[in-house]
């Protein structure tokens, strides 16, 4: 398999970004459990990078410190990469109730609301999995 290749043989990948560490560490060893691959990132530029070298399946982003315009970045750098593995991976965004259509609107394929609670963003995952075989 040459490199940049996605490994179906394996368990897909699911990035995390998240700005509070403890947060992403739980929704990363709920992810583990789950039988799947967790990568972590805490910000978006070190996430793009961290998405062109894993080729995750689905990025879940959680920024409530830097709010929604990282969340919007985020996306916009997501769906505008060159790398098609990169601009078509499944992103779910853990985001307050009141930005949910402009989530939508700006490429996210889900929106969880916060607090979020593990079996939803499970199924949250497990919809985007479904969704980009």
């Amino acid at each position: 398999m040459s490199v940049g290749t996605i490994d179906r043989r394996q368990p897909p990948v699911v990035l995390i970004v998240g700005d509070e560490p403890g947060a992403v560490e739980i929704m990363s060893r709920l992810v583990v459990r789950h039988g799947l691959r967790s990568v972590k990132a805490s910000e978006v530029t070190p996430a793009l990078e961290t998405s062109s070298s894993t080729l995750p399946r689905c990025i879940i982003v959680d920024l409530p410190r830097a709010g929604l315009g990282s969340a919007l970045q985020l996306l916009d750098l997501v769906r505008s990469h060159d790398d098609d593995r990169v601009s078509s991976c499944r992103v779910v965004v853990v985001e307050g109730p009141g930005n949910r259509g402009v989530l939508l609107a700006s490429g996210a394929d889900a929106h969880l609301e916060r607090p979020v609670h593990a079996r939803d963003l499970l199924a949250a995952i497990d919809e985007q999995l479904a969704s980009s075989r």
